[in-house]
C-alpha cells in the first residue's frame, strides 16, 4: 500500500453514543483509507447502522470524533457531511417518488453544477447536466426506464437509483447499508456489480454494513466486527472469520467453516 493510500479519508475517533443508560456503540477508533472496502458486520443490535448514523451525520455523537480529510465534522449535519464527500446510501431509500427517475437524478446533478433547483429553467438547456443524467442512467442500468416514476420501480431498481445519486454527489467516501436487502436474486448482482466497479475504479473509500457472507467474500478486503457496540475484531476477512471471539459473537462455526470451504 502507498503512502498516499495510508492517509485515512476517514476517521472515528472513541465515537460513542447512549440512549438513556444503553451504550449502542462504544469507543469505536477505525481509520478506512482510499481504494479499500470494508465491511461492517455483527449480530442484530451489535452497533452497525448506528455507527454509519454518527459517521454521516444523522446522530450526534456523545463522545468522541469523525474525521474526513483529517479535518473534524463534529457538530456538522448530514447534509453538510454529504457535500464535504460523505455519501450515504441507506436500508430504506430515500427518493422522490413522483418524480422520474431522470428528474430524480437531475435535481442532485444541477445542485453540484451550481444550477440550484431552477425549475423555472428548462432542463433540457442545460447540456452538461443532460449528459451527466444520461451517463448516471447507463451506469445504473436504468436507461429504459429515465421516464417512470421513481416510486413505480421495482426495489432493486430504487435501490440502484439511490446509488446513482450518491455517484451523482461524486463522494469520497461511500456508504452502503445492506445494499441487497430486500431483492430478488435477478436484482442483487445488478448492484454488487455497481459497487465491485466502483472499487475498480479507484479513488473511493467504501463501507459496506452486511449480513450476506457472499458478499462480502466477493467485495471486502478487510472486515470490522462489532458486537453490543464495540469493535472486537479488524482486519483481513480470512482472519477476522478465523478468531474465536467473532465466531462466538456473530458469525458462527457453522458459517466459518461454510466459508473456508469457498
Amino acid at each position: 500500500m502507498s503512502s498516499q493510500n495510508s492517509v485515512p479519508v476517514l476517521e472515528t475517533v472513541g465515537l460513542s453514543v447512549h440512549f438513556g443508560g444503553h451504550q449502542a456503540v462504544q469507543d469505536v477508533s477505525c481509520r478506512f483509507v482510499r481504494d479499500t472496502v470494508t465491511a461492517i458486520v455483527g449480530p442484530n443490535g451489535a452497533g452497525k447502522t448506528t455507527y454509519f448514523n454518527l459517521i454521516s451525520g444523522q446522530l450526534p455523537q456523545t463522545a468522541g470524533d469523525v474525521l474526513l480529510d483529517g479535518q473534524s465534522v463534529r457538530g456538522w449535519s448530514a447534509s453538510k457531511r454529504a457535500r464535504a464527500g460523505l455519501g450515504r446510501a441507506f436500508q430504506l431509500t430515500q427518493l422522490f417518488p413522483r418524480l422520474s427517475v431522470a428528474d430524480n437524478l437531475r435535481l442532485v446533478v444541477q445542485a453540484r453544477h451550481g444550477h440550484g433547483f431552477r425549475f423555472w429553467q428548462p432542463a433540457s438547456s442545460l447540456t452538461q447536466v443532460d449528459a451527466d443524467v444520461e451517463h448516471l442512467l447507463q451506469r445504473i442500468d436504468l436507461a429504459e426506464r429515465a421516464q417512470v416514476p421513481a416510486g413505480q420501480l421495482s426495489h432493486g431498481g430504487q435501490r440502484r437509483l439511490e446509488v446513482g445519486i450518491m455517484l451523482a454527489l461524486d463522494p469520497a467516501v461511500m456508504m452502503f447499508d445492506e445494499p441487497t436487502a430486500g431483492m430478488s436474486a435477478d436484482e442483487a448482482p445488478v448492484v454488487l456489480e455497481l459497487i465491485q466497479t466502483i472499487r475498480q475504479e479507484g479513488g473511493k473509500t467504501i463501507l459496506l454494513v452486511e449480513h450476506k457472507m457472499d458478499v462480502i467474500r466477493s467485495l471486502a478486503d478487510r472486515i470490522v466486527v462489532l458486537d453490543q457496540g464495540q469493535l472486537i475484531a479488524d482486519g483481513k476477512p480470512a482472519e477476522v472469520m478465523a478468531m474465536a471471539s467473532v465466531r462466538q459473537a456473530y458469525l458462527g462455526e457453522s458459517v466459518v467453516t461454510e466459508a473456508a470451504k469457498s
